[in-house]
């Protein structure tokens, strides 16, 4: 008994252990490819790096332009890296850690020459994998944009980072770029952290995204005291950034373009290693860097995770170590802003400089300590309220907020707007540049080009909806803005660069010719027109014998506010259309039309102005037609004879040479026949002589008289001796004198004609 009491115990101790380092391995996620990421090159105007991890060697990018929505003509792309990795044996931590990533291979895959201002699509594969679709859009073009900034997400135990991120991001002008001055997790080797981040949700799918490292990325386990990481190695296996920063701390410090701001991130390293030859190598860099970028950039903004001027008791080695070697610096560079963490509680400086409140715009930086956009928040401790040096305070623990920053961006301002999870602002302030704007190169925006890929239509014209296009614009990248109304009713109000895009929807159209205004990047201003195609169409045309001949067909055109409708034949307008009709046929047609090539067509009119021109051509229906009431013509071998009765309807009879079809007698060939039609119950007998009595015959002699049979006659069958034709037996006195000597005199010559006898 008592082995199977130790047996239960061993079987729990393993299951726990497997579940616990299963919970930590990425292949839980039963994804091959995980924590894709998209960071910006030096330059973000055509330089992007795509991040993501494999379980398998071979993954690829498929690139497209976010237009493509199919990926129809997406290119197939490998990795620029790709290494196996993985944290085993490599932190400065206890051997019993058990934190440690699994192997896998990290791949970068970093795009050069991309087009600028442009929005790209891919997704990942790996076998028959294929990742969810990431967005992003290049700089460029325009000194006027947005950016989102975070600090201290600090997930796994986070709820409320993605909240907050897709918040801002949705509401306030969907962001190209998001940057956040460090601690993405709590625990920098626990990956399912990371994995909470960025693979959980697709919050990060959208934009560009950059970060520097905080503390707790060089946390190495959620022990105390906390074993910390040499490097921070998880940090620099998510994120290829530029490679251009201080030598020791080479893709936690570095820089970056996005338009006519310098980014700058710098690595304060772990909270217990605040100054050593690294911080002291990054002070060097940047001041070198800085001064030879100087005249590229309008703006600089600096962001690191420990607050410069935050809290001096919730970490005092900050206020004793790291401000006083940076914010020298910072006053000699000339930076604008500061964005940093670290203390969880929000507050925002004056402009300062040389440690002091300073009145001149030209000189001094901003220092702006978010506090959290996580859930993790502090008590205030009085020491940011009371120094004197401090615009705006914030108690973000007793209000229950979370805060992020949007940062509205031109040539002579940028705005600041701390906003909540509610989407209520906290806090905002102007910074005014301290540089002259840059010189944007000449805008080669075509206009014809612009106004041919546009492409408007009605979708539902009943209820006057309808789609705007833009057909893969490669001007689009030139606009600012777009604004569409159709006579006073608005229908796209001054869409943002940021959320231009290839097809919007239209509602409330209230006419066919709609004004477009464009507001291009240099804020120049162009207005177009279009019109709304189609108004409506006409298909499946087709002849209809009813008491009149008509054209039938489906119409679906539809009235909108005060247009005009008219329907022509040949250029020639025939009737208009009401309310009444514009669903009707084409009825009592000019008969002389059907024996040619016609155009039947439908004119639009807005005023006295034609908009709109819809042509059908008609083939040629008959050779003749006969209305059977009236008309007695001669037959033709090979023609065709429309037969428009008045009453009744046309027999279908049909032999070798004679076909009737809707009404339609077509001679197909030599042959004795006889036609047959019924009119209200009377037979009416029509005679084609034989293909030898026409070689045989030299001229046509016509009918003298016509004799009205009284009683109905049977078809006769014409001889091909050269003696008279025999006549039908006469029933009821229906045979005359006359006709025996028609079919004589016939008979002899060898001419061939056709007698038509109209029945009174």
């Amino acid at each position: 008994m008592k082995y199977i009491k130790y047996i239960f115990i061993i079987f729990t101790f393993l299951i726990v252990v497997i579940l616990f380092q299963g919970g930590n391995k990425v292949s839980a996620l039963n994804k091959p490819v995980y924590h894709i990421v998209t960071t910006s090159g030096e330059d973000s105007s055509h330089e992007i790096t795509i991040n993501w991890h494999s379980e398998a060697i071979g993954s690829y990018c498929l690139l497209a332009l976010e237009s493509d929505t199919s990926f129809n003509n997406a290119i197939k792309l490998m990795p620029t890296s790709e290494k196996l990795w993985s944290t085993e044996d490599i932190y400065n931590a206890t051997k019993t850690d058990t934190f440690a990533t699994t192997k896998r291979y990290v791949c970068y895959l970093e795009l050069k020459d991309l087009n600028p201002r442009t929005k790209y699509s891919y997704k990942i594969v790996s076998g028959n994998y294929e990742s969810e679709v990431h967005h992003f859009m290049t700089a460029g073009l325009t000194n006027e944009w947005q950016f989102l900034g975070f600090v201290d997400f600090q997930s796994h135990y986070n709820t409320m980072v993605h909240t907050l991120v897709n918040k801002l991001y949705n509401d306030f002008g969907k962001s190209p770029l998001v940057i956040c001055s460090g601690d993405l997790v709590d625990t920098g080797a626990f990956e399912k952290e990371w994995s909470h981040l960025f693979d959980d949700y697709n919050t990060f799918n959208n934009f560009v995204f950059m970060s520097a490292p905080g503390d707790h990325e060089y946390h190495g386990a959620g022990s105390s005291p906390v074993p910390m990481m040499k490097d921070a190695d998880t940090f620099n296996n998510f994120f290829k950034n530029p490679s251009n920063g201080a030598d020791l701390s080479k893709n936690t410090s570095y820089y970056f373009y996005y338009n006519n701001i310098l980014f700058v991130s710098l690595d304060f390293l772990d909270s217990n290693t605040v100054s050593n030859a690294k911080i002291d190598e990054e002070v060097t860099w940047f001041k070198e860097t800085i001064k030879k970028l100087e005249g590229t950039f309008q703006y600089l903004i600096v962001f690191g995770h420990k607050s410069i001027y935050g809290s001096t008791s919730i970490d005092s080695s900050v206020s004793k170590k790291i401000k006083p070697q940076w914010y020298p610096v910072f006053d000699e560079c000339n930076v604008d802003l500061v964005l940093s963490g670290h203390d969880h509680e929000h507050s925002r400086t004056y402009r300062l400089y040389n440690n002091k409140i300073s009145n001149d715009e030209t000189k001094g930086t901003y220092y702006l300590d978010l506090g959290s956009s996580g859930n993790k928040r502090r008590d205030l401790d009085g020491t940011t309220s009371s120094d004197g040096l401090h615009e705006k305070v914030l108690d973000i623990k007793s209000m229950n907020i979370s805060l992020g920053a949007l940062f509205d961006v031109n040539e002579n301002r940028i705005v600041v707007t701390c906003i909540d999870q509610f989407g209520n602002t906290q806090d905002n302030f102007i910074i005014k540049p301290k540089r002259t704007a840059l010189e944007l190169d000449k805008l080669d925006f075509d206009i014809d080009k612009f106004s041919s890929d546009i492409d408007i239509k009605l979708t539902d014209f009943d209820n006057h909806k309808g789609i705007l296009k833009c057909n893969n614009s490669s001007e689009l990248k030139y606009v600012k803005s777009i604004k569409v109304s159709s006579k006073r009713n608005i229908l796209i109000e001054n869409i943002n660069y940021t959320d231009l895009a290839d097809l919007y929807e239209l509602e409330n159209i209230n006419t066919n010719t709609l004004k477009i205004k464009v507001t291009l990047l240099d804020n120049s201003v162009i207005e177009l027109e279009k019109d709304i195609l189609p108004l409506g169409d006409i298909t499946d045309l087709e002849v209809e014998l009813k008491n009149n001949y008509s054209f039938k067909f489906n119409n679906n055109i539809k009235s909108y506010n005060e247009l005009d409708y008219y329907y022509v034949i040949d250029g020639k307008r025939i009737n208009q259309l009401t309310e009444d009709n514009l669903e009707d046929e084409f009825i009592n047609i000019d008969l002389e039309y059907l024996k040619k090539d016609f155009i039947i067509g439908l004119e639009v009119f807005d005023e006295d102005n034609l908009i709109q021109n819809y042509e059908l051509n008609v083939s040629k229906k008959c050779d003749e037609y006969l209305i059977l009431d009236k008309d007695i013509i001669d037959i033709e071998f090979g023609s065709k004879i429309l037969l428009i009765p008045k009453l009744g309807k046309v027999s279908d009879k049909q032999d070798e040479v004679i076909s009737i079809k809707d009404g339609l007698l077509e001679v197909t060939g030599y042959g004795e026949s006889d036609i047959i039609i019924n009119n209200d119950g009377k037979d009416i007998f029509y005679h084609l002589i034989t293909k030898e009595e026409v070689k045989e015959s030299t001229e046509v002699i016509e009918p003298t008289e016509v004799v009205e049979p009284t009683e109905p006659v049977e078809p006769t069958v014409p001889s091909t001796e050269t003696e008279p034709v025999p006549q039908p037996e006469k029933k009821s006195g229906c045979k005359s004198s006359l006709i025996i000597n028609i079919f004589s005199i016939l008979s002899v010559i060898g001419f061939m004609f056709i007698i038509r006898k109209k029945y009174y």
